[in-house]
């Protein structure tokens, strides 16, 4: 997508893993001197997250290790099974490495966009040169991609983003109505937005109430890992606590009206 010419400068490390090799990769990162780095809205509980963020102080490398991609509505074995067979050879620092070949690329360079939403300048500059470069036959084969993976919602509001990705989901054939939280994520939402998307999901009592008391009572190592209040022992362990209440207390507002209003324009 990027021509030899053009730089383009990242955050960021993006690695799709196997998901029964999940647990093994983090061990490498680990031994390679990464620490996982919990974020503060992270779900401890419900169902496993889509990635995990990990961090090497000495060079300031980041590696999002992902097991699935946010859109796809199939199972991380079936996104692997189709995405570990699209790829190409790629050369990088002098190796030889898999990766994804160009129809696989404009998926989810457009999931990417639909994930991060309008608030993302820089996931949106990717999408408008795929959408200029990649030709309308390579679209026509991420949309059959998008089908197999149960993602054709996220790929339609991922280009539609953009006004040229606009007409293409057009001319694709793509969804025009799609689930609230899809279009919510496309709304760079305030952070609580999604936890309220994520409970009304869920389908029975128990689920959601074991939801609330993971969101509001999560693992001691889950908060050690996100505040540097819980340092300081117990009385620091319970200010971490009081202090996560507070930042959802005060973020819970705007993010009820945000997935409210999704729920009124999506389904």
């Amino acid at each position: 997508m990027y021509r030899d010419s053009e730089r383009r400068h990242y955050l960021d490390v993006d690695l799709l893993v196997a998901p029964e090799r999940f647990a093994a990769a983090e061990g490498v990162l680990a031994d390679l001197g990464f620490t996982y780095l919990p974020l503060m809205m992270e779900r401890p509980v419900d169902r496993p997250a889509h990635e995990r963020t990990w961090y090497r102080e000495a060079d300031s490398a980041t590696i999002d290790l992902h097991r699935t991609i946010v859109g796809a509505g199939v199972s991380a074995d079936e996104v692997w099974t189709a995405l570990s067979g699209a790829t190409q050879p790629l050369r990088l620092a002098g190796r030889q490495l898999a990766g994804l070949n160009a129809e696989a690329t404009a998926f989810v360079v457009a999931l990417h966009a639909a994930q991060h939403g309008s608030g993302a300048p820089r996931s949106l500059g990717d999408l408008r040169l795929a959408v200029e470069r990649f030709a309308y036959e390579l679209w026509e084969a991420a949309a059959l991609l998008a089908a197999r993976l149960q993602a054709a919602e996220a790929l339609a509001v991922g280009l539609r983003l953009v006004p040229a990705g606009e007409r293409l989901a057009a001319d694709l054939g793509l969804p025009t109505s799609v689930a609230a939280a899809t279009l919510l994520r496309s709304t760079t939402p305030p952070e609580t937005a999604l936890g309220f998307a994520w409970l009304t999901e869920l389908p029975a009592a128990r689920a959601k109430a074991r939801f609330l008391w993971g969101t509001l009572i999560p693992d001691r190592s889950f908060v050690r890992g996100t505040s540097r209040l819980a340092g300081g022992g117990t009385l620091g362990l319970l200010c971490a606590y009081l202090w996560r209440w507070a930042w959802l207390l005060y973020r819970a507002p705007r993010g009820w009206l945000a997935w409210r209003a999704a729920r009124r324009d999506g389904w």
